[in-house]
């Protein structure tokens, strides 16, 4: 996570040097605080913002959430002065050694949080698959970003707080609303190989990977294909490669859809990459039961 006091430069314009330098030490101090609190650290600071891990995502998003809260409290003072920070958040492996963190998680955060505004709480996609299922956050698709040395563009979703959450529609809630359609269950088939899913069974990764939870080769298949997820009472598939999937359900209407998601109803064909009839080794048979 990184914490980055908004507007810095034009707080030295109107403070001067040292009060805004105490100012912005005393914001620095309290996102120490919270963040040690939520079973945090902070592993270093520079200038007008702090970089900060977790282990769990959750307790990231938690302190975020937390600074902002406590920023937009008119209590807090600040010498009665507007105090704002944008917040990225970003999960996965980093490199620690002598008091820093380097590598691919720490380069997304830092991309993420150069987007934020001030009072705004960005994190990726990555990050809200790693989040348990009883956690009580409110979230909504923010945008997508290019992250020097990744292929692909990172999807970033604003999280929302008391403070802006208000002023906002369309925005979805942790957790999904797994298990509340009862029996329903997704079939999947493929060269022999069959799935029964249930709502506890997603997300289900599909891909070239032999991780996957359902492997497919092909040269127009991606490590890591698609995602089926299940929420608001239905199964979604949701694509993340690079070629897209086509689709086509037995009443004989097909689409295609690429970086996007489609909820699974009825029953049809899935095929990863070509069109459905192209390649039948790479159609996965589908049917909602």
């Amino acid at each position: 996570m990184f914490a980055d006091v908004a507007d810095s430069t034009g707080l030295y314009e109107r403070l001067g040097d040292i009060e805004a330098q105490f100012t912005i030490s005393q914001c620095l101090g309290l996102v120490r605080d919270l963040v040690e609190r939520n079973r945090g650290s902070v592993i270093k600071t520079a200038g007008d913002d702090s970089m900060c891990m977790f282990d769990k995502a959750h307790d990231a998003l938690a302190t975020a959430v937390a600074i902002q809260e406590s920023l937009a409290d008119e209590e807090m003072g600040f010498n009665d002065l507007k105090i704002a920070m944008h917040i990225g958040v970003h999960s996965g492996i980093g490199l620690l050694t002598e008091g820093d963190v380097f590598g691919d998680t720490v380069n997304v955060a830092a991309r993420v949080t150069s987007e934020a505004k001030a009072e705004q709480i960005l994190t990726t996609r990555d990050t809200i698959d790693r989040l348990p299922s009883d956690i009580d956050l409110v979230y909504r698709p923010y945008d997508k970003v290019q992250v020097k040395g990744r292929n692909e563009p990172v999807e970033i979703y604003e999280v929302l707080w008391k403070g802006n959450a208000t002023e906002l529609t369309g925005i979805l809630q942790l957790p999904p609303d797994r298990g509340v359609a009862g029996n329903t269950r997704l079939v999947l088939r493929h060269c022999g190989q069959e799935f029964t899913l249930k709502p506890e069974d997603t997300p289900f990764i599909i891909g070239r990977d032999l991780e996957c939870d359902l492997t497919i080769n092909g040269t127009m298949v991606s490590r890591q294909h698609a995602i089926i997820e299940y929420r608001r009472n239905k199964f979604v598939l949701r694509d993340q490669s690079t070629n897209g999937i086509y689709i086509r359900l037995q009443q004989g209407l097909a689409y295609y859809i690429r970086r996007e998601e489609t909820p699974l109803t009825g029953e049809g064909e899935i095929s990863l990459g070509k069109l459905v009839d192209d390649r039948p080794a790479l159609n996965i048979f589908f049917k909602v039961i």
